[in-house]
């Protein structure tokens, strides 16, 4: 049984090696994969992609010499864990001299997997139906196969992994825990591997088989003989079926995103909606292919992904994807893709935030799409469903207003864009998170406001004056703790530091209590500098472009800085506590319940729990995996952080529809000053 764990790991050794390199042939390798694939990865070349990591700030950070007490320790334990790992593989497969690095590949890597229905067999022991002896039985059923193959450029490491692999199935063979079969394709030699059980041979088709042929220095590696063939003949330049190189998605992709990158990954949705069709029972493949139509995915045709670092002296990391859609978009993607204008943040995005999020959706036309996706499958009016739930805000008695009409009076009155906006208050603490506040733009903010009034009495006030405040004549809407209610408690006290929602000129804002009040007082007052006084926003918005659909803005400085801080104060805790330190506090009792008791408070935590500050009486939420990891890595060696400042610049994000279909993009950006 070792010895088939050490073939196996043997195995995923090479190929995890091939994955982490691709081949020098100038061909398109899409050419290769069949165009039935469904995934497909190329990595145009693993040293140049090792070299570039070498040029992050990612890399700058694990260097700095601030870091090594850190660092230098952790690096030492997990490479000796590595090394006595490969060192019982060696030893088990017989490797005289193992080699002093890992043979990583030279060149090229290609990864080809498709899903494919294949008849699995097992066998079982069953009564005889005259009462005779039990009898074995075969069955068949059908299962679902990732097959995959591997092509890597192995260049001057070929030796070394051959070496490998060869010592690894000769252990395997002699043991009798496989059996190795070597077919021919194309002048290819190809090893066949079946595995035994209980030193018999399993059942034909009962499970895959691995599959390894080289041709000089290529490795060709697969989980199926198929489809390692299919691959093998289209090299030799024969086969005349499709490939992936035909697939309108994948040329879609490639006409929006030209360069590779250093990774390049496509995922065919035509071939997935394809086999799930082709494996659905008879009786359910009309529903799907409704589902399909209905959800608008008929017409996706596949996604792309590439993926280059250290792209140039500003941007650390960038990643583009593309969603290839044909003709008009319908179902999802028309609702995921975002009307286009001009980038500008609006009055939402002050100075001073970590971050913010714009996206130019209008929900009146989301709904609207939502309603008819769910109404084409004719199981219900699920518009008129909604509006009977509005039945109880029907006036009473003298009142006789009709009940609050929820797509004219709420949805209808939302305006774009939608601004999700979020900092991080300072001192950070072991408890420190980003606060958010959402806006949505208004339309007619008197109509808006009475249909939420008239909502919120009925649904979640429902006679608690304390869940509605007024300040400056603007009403807020102080959201209960529905958890606390369902419990039997309260949850319907006033709490400072609450969830509430209001009306504020021609934005509904939502978020927390204390801050929908600042953007109160702050009404029809002149505006504070905007994000776009930022140093940070200025440097990081030259990569944005002049219009986007939705886009996304972080400082990785603030937010790396308050983890930061979390990291340490949870490995003093772990430190401090031992092995109680990882308790969770205790369960409030049910009386404390509206009381505006907590978790937080001391005389409720456990003991061994007391943090060093007030303000961090609950654990850090990073304290189980600073408990999990602190035999590698001890964070309370971490130095400040003004000292790793300097490797922390801003992440964005934006997203619009294109030619193609749906196109996004996300750069890491160095902090200004080091470009």
């Amino acid at each position: 049984m070792r010895t088939r764990t050490v073939l196996w790991a043997t195995l995923c050794l090479a190929i995890a090696l091939s994955l982490a390199a691709p081949a020098l042939a100038a061909d398109d390798p899409a050419k290769l994969a069949p165009d039935d694939t469904m995934l497909y990865v190329v990595v145009p070349n693993f040293q140049a992609l090792f070299d570039k990591f070498k040029e992050t700030t990612v890399y700058g950070l694990y260097r700095e010499p601030a870091m090594q007490p850190c660092v230098a320790p952790a690096e030492k334990k997990i490479n000796e864990v590595i090394d006595k790992g490969l060192s019982e593989v060696w030893s088990q497969i017989g490797l005289e001299k193992p080699p002093k690095e890992l043979p990583w590949p030279q060149g090229r890597v290609t990864m080809i997997l498709r899903l494919a229905s294949v008849k699995r067999q097992f066998e079982m022991t069953e009564p005889a139906a005259d009462g005779g002896p039990a009898q074995k039985k075969v069955h068949e059923y059908t299962d679902t196969e990732p097959q995959v193959v591997v092509l890597a450029e192995m260049g001057k490491n070929a030796t070394a992994l051959k070496d490998i692999i060869k010592k690894g199935v000769d252990k395997s063979v002699e043991d009798g825990e496989i059996r190795k079969v070597r077919e021919t394709v194309r002048g290819i030699d190809v090893d066949v591997l079946t595995p035994k059980r209980d030193k018999k041979e399993v059942a034909p088709g009962s499970e895959p088989m691995p599959c390894i042929a080289w041709k000089d220095e290529l490795l060709i590696a697969g989980s199926d003989l198929a489809l390692l063939k299919d691959v093998i003949t289209r090299m030799s330049g024969g086969g005349e079926q499709a490939s992936l190189a035909d697939d309108a998605g994948l040329k879609a992709v490639r006409a929006a995103l030209p360069d590779p990158g250093q990774v390049m990954v496509y995922f065919s949705a035509k071939a997935a909606m394809d086999f799930a069709k082709k494996s659905a029972p008879a009786n359910e493949k009309e529903v799907l292919m409704k589902t399909f139509s209905v959800l608008g995915l008929e017409n996706v045709q596949g996604v792309g992904l590439t993926f280059e670092m250290a792209a140039n002296k500003q941007i650390d990391f960038r990643a583009r994807l593309q969603v290839a859609i044909r003709g008009e978009k319908t179902g999802i993607p028309a609702l995921i893709t975002p009307a286009s204008s001009a980038v500008k943040p609006g009055p939402l995005c002050t100075r001073g935030l970590s971050g913010f999020l714009v996206a130019n959706y209008d929900l009146a036309k989301v709904f609207d799409g939502i309603i008819k996706m769910i109404d084409a499958f004719g199981a219900v009016d699920s518009e008129k469903e909604l509006q009977k739930a509005m039945e109880a805000t029907r006036g009473q008695g003298d009142d006789g207003k009709p009940p609050v009409n929820l797509k004219k009076e709420v949805i209808g009155q939302l305006a774009p864009p939608l601004t999700l906006v979020f900092k991080h208050d300072r001192p950070f603490t072991a408890t420190s998170g980003a606060t958010m506040l959402l806006g949505l733009g208004v339309r007619d903010a008197k109509t808006l406001d009475a249909a939420i009034g008239r909502i919120h009495d009925v649904f979640l006030m429902m006679g608690n004056k304390e869940l509605r405040r007024e300040l400056l004549n603007t009403k807020i809407y102080l959201i209960p703790n529905i958890l606390e209610i369902m419990m039997g408690g309260g949850g319907a006290e006033a709490k400072p530091d609450g969830l509430g929602l209001a009306v504020v000129g021609d934005q509904l804002v939502f978020g927390s209590v204390k801050w929908i009040e600042q953007c109160i007082r702050e009404q029809g007052k002149e505006k504070g500098e905007g994000i776009e006084a930022d140093p940070m926003y200025q440097h990081a918005s030259k990569f944005l472009p002049a219009q986007a659909g939705l886009y996304l803005y972080s400082n990785s400085q603030v937010s790396s800085e308050a983890l930061w801080v979390q990291l340490k104060e949870a490995a003093k805790q772990a430190a401090k506590g031992g092995k109680d330190s990882g308790r969770k506090p205790a369960m409030k009792d049910p009386a404390d319940f509206g009381t505006g008791a907590r978790p937080g408070n001391p005389a409720k935590l456990q003991a061994g729990m007391q943090p060093d500050t007030p303000d961090a009486q609950v654990p850090s939420i990073f304290l189980p995996l600073v408990e999990e990891v602190k035999d590698y890595i001890d964070f309370t060696t971490l130095p400040d952080f003004s000292a790793v400042k300097k490797y922390f610049g801003a992440v964005i994000w934006h997203l619009s529809g294109n030619d193609q279909g749906l196109y996004l993009e996300m750069l890491s950006v160095r902090p200004p000053g080091g470009e």
